[in-house]
């Protein structure tokens, strides 16, 4: 007779999982990063849906630190 016992731990793989690099590079490479970033900062369903409105002072403030992204004074 067996017995099915088992004490411990196991790691079963069924099959092998694909390399998601060349894909990702693929996808990424079809990407027109100028494209992106104008329909990104563009988008209408921000506040009141006028372009830029809240992206543009996010924008500004994460290059300069200071929300708003106005000058010190």
């Amino acid at each position: 007779m067996v017995k099915n016992e088992f004490d411990g731990l196991a790691r079963v793989a069924v099959g092998v999982s694909p390399d998601p690099g060349p894909a990702a590079a693929a996808f990424l490479s079809a990407i027109d990063a100028g494209e992106l970033e104008r329909n990104a900062l563009a988008r209408y369903d921000l506040l009141d849906g006028a372009p830029h409105e809240m992206t543009g002072p996010c924008w500004r403030c994460c290059r300069t630190g200071r929300p708003g992204g106005g000058s010190r004074r």
